[in-house]
């Protein structure tokens, strides 16, 4: 620098760090407080710890969520005058159109409780509407930042090779404009896409076949069919008739040995009793098995699922193996941790 001048550099991050004071104490503060509170849910006993714990994943979920219906809203209502409502300019419409998309934000925050609490042997109509708002809400959400990330990748390279004058030019207010109402048009096209191809992924049961070589295997066990269910997750929105027609098509290939590998509820057995009572029809030579997955502890209940699920035929496997006889030669099957 030259002499006699001062250090801009210096006076401008002073000046900055003035400025940001505020910020900068209110997130000490945010984590003095988050840090205090995990200290003191740490210092509970083990249920009432679990129980603060799922309280705290929850509440991050919603803020989350909360933070995606933001997103939504400010993008799709801004388009409102982008698009032109699609030809219509009475403000009555746009009210109603507002009140709408508010409607069904509110539903897509709502989700996850009417999943808890919205429970019965078939998934009720405001279950579904609401878990699907959540969907494309996460899916705008997904598409529109993918969208936004692109075109900042084009426009830098486009300003690289056109030069300064290009990238000026850009930034005029009908060429904002257009640029916003292409994105969102892409947004919204890709949103119903990824719910289309979700909704088909639901409605269609895949059957995937794996052949596992075994060292050692004795030649009476050669041939023995394994079937794995994991991530079923029986909840308000996966009922009953679902798990039905699965143990149907489970049947129908006359396996050996069924094993569900965790994650097969998301709520306790006094909610979903009588929708894991199809559990009782799968058939298999040497019986069905069940390890627990994360949404098991995640319901709270997971003691009680393991006594539960004896009833209907199914042997939990908790840090221990059982022995499965075929001919002259055995096979172990079970579960640590």
């Amino acid at each position: 620098r030259r002499r006699g001048r001062p250090y801009r550099g210096r006076r401008w991050l002073a000046s900055s760090m003035l400025r940001n004071h505020k910020l900068v104490f209110s997130s000490l503060l945010f984590l003095v407080v988050i840090l205090g509170v995990e200290l003191w849910v740490f210092s509970m006993e083990t249920k009432q710890r679990a129980r603060a714990l799922r309280l705290q994943v929850l509440a991050l979920l919603q803020i989350g969520i909360a933070l995606c219906v933001r997103h939504v809203w400010r993008r799709v209502t801004r388009g409102y005058g982008a698009l032109g409502l699609l030809g219509w300019s009475s403000s009555v419409l746009s009210a109603v159109a507002r009140a709408l998309l508010l409607c069904y934000l509110l539903m897509a925050q709502v989700a996850i409780f009417t999943g808890l609490f919205l429970i019965s042997e078939e998934p009720l109509a405001p279950v579904l509407l609401a878990n699907f708002s959540l969907g494309t809400v996460l899916f705008f959400t997904v598409a529109s930042t993918t969208v936004d990330v692109s075109y900042l990748l084009y426009r830098a390279v486009c300003c690289r090779v056109c030069g300064k004058n290009q990238q000026q030019s850009c930034y005029g207010e009908e060429e904002k404009e257009r640029v916003f109402r292409t994105k969102l048009v892409l947004s919204l096209l890709a949103t119903l896409l990824m719910a289309g191809t979700g909704l088909w992924g639901v409605l269609r049961l895949e059957i995937e076949q794996v052949s596992i070589p075994l060292k050692g295997l004795d030649p009476s066990l050669n041939g023995t069919t394994i079937v794995q269910l994991s991530d079923i997750h029986l909840s308000g929105f996966n009922g009953r008739g679902s798990l039905a027609m699965l143990v149907n098509e489970v049947n129908r290939l006359d396996a050996d040995v069924v094993v569900i590998t965790g994650d097969l509820v998301d709520s306790s057995v006094l909610s979903l009793r009588k929708t894991v009572a199809p559990l009782s029809d799968l058939r298999s030579k040497y019986g069905t098995f069940f390890s627990t997955g994360n949404h098991e502890y995640y319901t709270g209940d997971v003691h009680n699922w393991i006594q539960e699920l004896p009833n209907f035929g199914v042997t939990p496997l908790i840090n221990r193996r059982v022995c499965l006889l075929g001919g002259s030669g055995s096979v172990a099957v079970g579960a640590e941790g």
